[in-house]
């Protein structure tokens, strides 16, 4: 049974968020894996998804090594991005220009 499957039947049995998400992981699914099978079958947003697992007991043994990934791939992003805007609200968008790949790649 895949993770959104598993989670809709859980939460059909009236499981709580974090039941949801110690069942899966349980079975071997990732924090990825989570996420999606919150948003599919809960009807969360990605944020909203994103938060439940990070924030979860179900995860907490690795939220340190979540954070230090996450920040290693939003310096990634924003080093090799064209654009790099932060809104009022503390939001970040990144821009890239995919035409000047090749040009990239070849300048070595």
């Amino acid at each position: 049974m895949d993770a959104t499957e598993q989670a809709r039947s859980l939460i059909a049995e009236g499981a709580t968020t974090e039941d949801v998400l110690a069942r899966l992981r349980q079975a071997g699914h990732d924090q990825s894996e989570s996420r999606k099978a919150l948003r599919e079958s809960a009807g969360m947003t990605v944020w909203e998804a994103r938060v439940a697992v990070f924030e979860s007991e179900t995860w907490s043994d690795v939220r340190e090594e979540t954070i230090r990934l996450e920040d290693a791939i939003w310096a990634t992003l924003v080093e090799f991005a064209d654009e790099v805007e932060t809104d009022a609200d503390g939001s970040v968008t990144a821009t890239f220009d995919l035409t000047q790949l090749g040009e990239r790649e070849d300048d070595g």
